[in-house]
């Protein structure tokens, strides 16, 4: 019966990873054999700990990390870029190899260190909020921060793809024809290039999201994809051109042109205005319904 009611209190005042925590704590405080004293004095001392802790955090309330959250995320699309960019720089000094590919892969593979990081930044910025009376009065930016990261994931997994298929295909030294050709992989690297620009450009504008100045960078992310794609459509006439000469180039050449549609997709512009507009119209029905709320407990104290 105490664990029963200690799980259905713990679900009443939504503790989640800490529901476990009443049951442990109730069988601590009332497992003394029936020594009534004792017990009485782990109750009184549990309630005492449990006051001074709930004070503490309402005189003395922990920063909210809002801006550490921000920074963060803005730091997963920044490095992603680079690594874009630094590809895009190496494909225009000579033709690619194996082992360049694979020093792109690692620097993705940092990149995912750095989503981790961001992830638990904005996890913790979740909890934080929770009956901080810092957090009254101040917009909850976890979930636009928190959709800006997945899609930044996303899309650093579509760019791993990519590296993946680029490694499988590049010769293991580096030859005058790597089977790009001058004027292909010239045009491939701007494409990497833009792309760069587009990861940067999306997560300026997460960052603006949570600053309210959003309306700018969405122009520039806007620019920086129709950039990105006249940029692929360049190169896919060349590669339609290409293969008339070699069919095998033509197929390793699309495979890798859809690598790189996917990691455009999740930085869709549209699709992130119309989650903001969802997220708009849902706080407007949860105000509207509040209000209501109010208003009609309101009425029979007006009647009276």
């Amino acid at each position: 019966m105490v664990i029963a009611a200690s799980l259905l209190l713990a679900a009443i005042l939504r503790l989640g990873d800490q529901a476990l925590e009443t049951p442990i704590s109730a069988m601590l405080i009332l497992g003394v054999g029936g020594q009534d004293i004792a017990a009485e004095t782990r109750i009184v001392t549990t309630l005492i700990g449990a006051a001074v802790g709930i004070a503490i955090n309402v005189l003395v309330p922990p920063r909210v990390p809002t801006r550490d959250a921000i920074a963060d995320v803005r730091e997963v699309s920044l490095r992603q870029a680079e690594c874009l960019t630094a590809a895009s720089a190496s494909m225009v000094k000579s033709p690619i190899s194996r082992a360049e590919v694979g020093v792109w892969l690692d620097d993705v593979a940092r990149v995912n260190a750095v989503a981790a990081k961001a992830s638990a930044t904005v996890g913790a910025m979740k909890d934080v909020r929770k009956f901080n009376p810092r957090a009254i009065g101040t917009s909850d930016l976890e979930p636009t921060l928190r959709d800006g990261l997945a899609a930044l994931e996303r899309s650093s997994l579509a760019v791993r793809a990519l590296f993946v298929v680029m490694l499988k295909e590049a010769p293991e030294q580096q030859t005058p024809d790597d089977g790009y050709g001058e004027e292909v992989r010239a045009a491939f690297a701007l494409l990497l290039s833009n792309v760069a620009d587009c990861v940067n450009a999306f997560g300026a504008l997460v960052e603006a999201e949570a600053t309210d100045l959003e309306a700018e960078v969405e122009r520039n992310l806007s620019d920086s994809l129709d950039v990105a794609r006249e940029a692929r459509a360049l190169l896919t006439e060349l590669l339609l051109v290409d293969a008339r000469a070699e069919t095998s180039l033509w197929l390793l050449r699309g495979s890798i042109l859809l690598a790189v549609e996917q990691v455009l997709d999740p930085l869709n512009l549209e699709d992130r205005a119309r989650i903001r507009r969802e997220r708009e119209h849902e706080a407007r029905r949860t105000w509207r319904t509040t209000r209501a709320g109010l208003m009609s407990a309101a009425v029979p104290t007006s009647s009276k």
